[in-house]
């Protein structure tokens, strides 16, 4: 996590000054161990003499109800070209 602090310009409005670099503070977290996720998943592809055409479709599924992470369902699409 990080956090960014910049100060207010109080000279004016002058051209000639130059503005005030931002500060960063920045906060490390603690690592989290994800443990007890289910992953499944599907595609289809479709190949021709130059071209692959597909579609993936992934699920990932917490069992444990007091975890950092949630259900999601993720659909990806694409076409290749091959040279």
């Amino acid at each position: 996590m990080s956090f960014k602090f910049e100060e207010m310009d109080n000279n004016g409005g002058s051209p000639g000054k130059p503005p005030h670099e931002p500060e960063y503070l920045v906060r490390k977290e603690a690592a989290k161990q994800l443990s007890n996720i289910w992953r499944l998943g599907a595609g289809l592809e479709h190949e021709t003499a130059r071209w692959t055409f597909g579609l993936w479709a992934d699920y990932s599924k917490n069992l444990a109800a007091a975890g950092a992470t949630f259900d999601a369902l993720y659909v990806q699409r694409g076409v290749r070209y091959r040279l």
